[in-house]
């Protein structure tokens, strides 16, 4: 890990000095937190090509709440946000980016019901299923289903 470290910090320290660095890499979870740009190849055609925020708004993928309630609750939390009770006190949540507000309202709005939340955005790795997924014609275009 040290050495992984002093890696991106060495790659950070370019970066910041104007330097465009590429590293290919299948270790996508450390990718998401260290590049500012995203290339994404499938079959040796490149997919996407862009920011992370861009291309998780792109893909429009759903985005994960987990809602933390206490156990005498948690029922009641999960009927009323129409989520899946994941355990004794988490109930997971699926929502897309336009209705992202409202659910953090609505969530905000049960109170004392609800101990924490965690949203998570589509992982780099789902965006690599979903765009390495996307069919390429013998041009290299998108091909469009209907």
């Amino acid at each position: 890990p040290i050495s992984r470290h002093d890696f991106y910090d060495i790659i950070e320290e370019l970066s910041t000095n104007g330097t465009a660095v590429l590293i290919s890499s299948h270790a996508l979870t450390e990718m998401e937190t260290t590049t500012n740009k995203i290339a994404i190849m499938s079959k040796g055609i490149l997919v996407a090509n862009d920011s992370l925020e861009i291309l998780r708004k792109n893909a429009n993928l759903p985005i994960r709440i987990n809602v933390y309630s206490n156990k005498k609750s948690i029922k009641q939390v999960a009927k009323s946000l129409s989520g899946k009770q994941v355990n004794g006190h988490i109930v997971e949540l699926f929502c897309d980016s336009k209705q992202k507000i409202n659910m953090l309202k609505r969530i905000s709005d049960m109170g004392e019901k609800i101990s924490d939340i965690d949203i998570n955005p589509a992982s780099l790795e789902e965006l690599y299923r979903f765009y390495s997924s996307i069919k390429i014609d013998d041009n290299n275009r998108e091909q469009k289903n209907v």
